[in-house]
């Protein structure tokens, strides 16, 4: 009876054995194929948590989506980590992304580029071991422009700029960046001491050409007022006044800044403390030049006006900072400082006439 019993159970286990060898690997829970372990939620055996956090600062272009990768078991660390989004659900790295970093962790991503009222749809994934996985879904729908485009305007050089209407003004929303006059006299590209010169001179960032195609080129005040005219035609350098205007518009000189500036920290440094932009206007911080320095790309952005501070050999102009929230800088109202020297290579932008 003993043997039958023993013969029995033997029996038994050799049948669940073989059970479960014959299951499928996604049944055994260790799948090997990668395209299987991209799941949302933590796919691959569990071997990673990825959770999708809710998007902030949304505004018309741009959003904050975050994300966190934490351990469900051993092995190799994360090598790749981000967002990817799309207009369409289960967006996946072959849509939009941007990384941020590799191992465990909370993470954050700033999505640009975007369309306003637009609904997107986004993902936190992960990459270990060659194998993604994703986290759950989320969805925003970015913010209604309350400007609109002007169209776009060429200078002399070619170089083509974004134009908007904001109120009753037009304003070019990208630095200047050409080295001509608008009669296609040639601007001086000067290289030694500017304050060793009283005429016209432009040059690049750190003399590098690679600066000027995103945050334009750096003038002297001479440049701005010269006879021959700077901006394209049709346009000028803004007064005082037309800076005031603008700056009253979005709530007057403490609170502008906010909405002036670009949101976000891909051209200003961290912590850049904006406002989702809302004016379309979207200033980049070019630094500055002083007699043969270049000083704070990225960190301040300066733009001259065409007022001169009371005949003497300062002018006036505009300061934005990567690190005020509600101060524009000033105009150098009642001020002869050397921030105002008119030798100083600040920025250029153009309003229409």
């Amino acid at each position: 009876m003993k043997k039958l019993i023993s013969l029995f159970v033997l029996t038994v286990m050799l049948i669940a054995c073989s059970k479960t060898e014959s299951l499928t690997p996604e049944e055994s829970g260790q799948v090997t194929d990668p395209a299987l372990k991209a799941k949302p939620g933590g796919g691959g055996g569990g071997t990673l948590v990825v959770t999708t956090f809710e998007a902030t600062n949304v505004s018309r272009f741009n959003a904050t989506v975050g994300g966190s990768v934490s351990k469900g078991g051993g092995g190799t660390q994360v090598t790749e980590r981000g967002i990817c989004w799309d207009i369409n659900p289960a967006p996946t790295t072959d849509d939009n992304k941007k990384t941020s970093g590799s191992g465990w962790g909370s993470f954050s991503c700033n999505l640009s580029g975007l369309s306003p009222v637009t609904t997107y749809y986004a993902r936190a994934y992960a990459i270990k071991d060659n194998v993604t996985t994703y986290g759950n879904e989320i969805n925003f729908t970015t913010l209604e422009t309350n400007f609109s485009y002007y169209g776009t305007v060429t200078d002399y050089d070619g170089n083509v700029y974004t134009a908007v209407t904001i109120g009753t003004q037009v304003w070019m929303v990208d630095n200047l960046k050409t080295t001509h006059y608008r009669d296609g006299t040639p601007i001086d590209n000067f290289s030694g001491d500017w304050n060793s010169i009283s005429t016209g001179a432009f040059c690049d960032y750190n003399n590098d050409l690679s600066y000027s195609a995103v945050y334009g080129r750096l003038y002297n005040w001479y440049a701005v007022t010269d006879p021959h005219s700077i901006a394209p035609e049709g346009w000028h350098v803004p007064s005082e006044v037309e800076w005031m205007q603008l700056i009253n518009y979005f709530g007057g000189i403490y609170v502008a800044a906010g909405n002036l500036k670009e949101f976000g920290t891909e051209h200003w440094l961290f912590p850049n403390l904006a406002y989702a932009n809302e004016s379309g206007f979207d200033a980049l911080p070019g630094g500055c030049r002083t007699g043969s320095l270049f000083i704070d790309i990225n960190r301040f952005g300066c733009w001259w006006s065409s007022t001169e501070y009371q005949g003497t050999i300062y002018a006036k102009h505009l300061r934005m900072f990567a690190f005020e929230e509600n101060t524009l800088g000033d105009l150098g109202i009642g001020s002869g400082e050397g921030w105002n020297n008119k030798h100083r290579g600040y920025s250029v932008l153009c309003v229409k006439d």
